[in-house]
């Protein structure tokens, strides 16, 4: 088709284990589905960077998008965990790697761990020269006072919330009013006119 942007997915992952049968085991998989939808460029995170200690994930990552020659339409989010305040060196390997890979955007998964985002704000506080963008995914049942708490205390850090459905809506609509920094990911919009609203009302990055 013509005329249309350059197509731009957030929500993609490589790696084996999620789900049980993976959909893209490594960076060629989903370089291959991109094409076959003519999606140009898709920000990805690593399956095994999903649990409590994600560097190994993280390192595997940007290891098979340079095995697919991607570096230019796969762009790593790496995952943070508490792990990486915690444990000694943890954080110093994180910020190397982020460094060296120019990296800016981020995954977090708390519910699988049990842990809040304010465990993670000693690394937020560590990115935020590299104006950093965080991604965190709406099934992780994150509460809505949390997420407020969070961007306020990091106002210049984007928070985009993924994959909300409708029965999201109220408390996401509330979240993108009370903080500018809160945004909305439309791949699952799917009810009618939402997109529309959350374009013009509510302010959302439609990405």
């Amino acid at each position: 088709m013509t005329g249309l942007p350059p197509l731009f997915d957030s929500t993609k992952y490589i790696g084996t284990g999620f789900p049980e049968r993976p959909d893209f085991p490594a960076g060629a998989d989903l370089l291959a589905h991109l094409d076959r939808l003519g999606i140009d460029r898709a920000v990805v995170w690593h399956t095994e960077a999903r649990g409590p200690h994600p560097m190994a994930g993280n390192e595997q990552l940007v290891r098979e998008i340079a095995a697919a020659g991607a570096q230019d339409r796969l762009i790593p989010a790496l995952a943070i965990a508490p792990s990486m305040v915690n444990e000694w060196g943890a954080a110093d390997r994180f910020l190397d790697l982020v460094k060296a890979r120019g990296v800016r955007a981020f995954r977090v998964w708390p519910k699988e761990s049990g842990w809040s985002l304010r465990d993670i704000a000693p690394i937020v506080e560590a990115l935020l020269p590299l104006k950093a963008v965080l991604f965190l995914d709406v099934w992780q049942d994150v509460k809505k006072e949390e997420v407020l708490d969070f961007a306020a205390k990091f106002p210049q850090t984007p928070i985009i919330v993924t994959n909300p459905m409708w029965v999201h809506y109220p408390a996401l609509y509330e979240l993108m009013d009370a903080r500018p920094n809160v945004y909305a990911e439309t791949a699952l919009m799917h009810t009618y006119r939402t997109i529309e609203y959350v374009r013009h009302e509510a302010c959302v990055a439609n990405l």
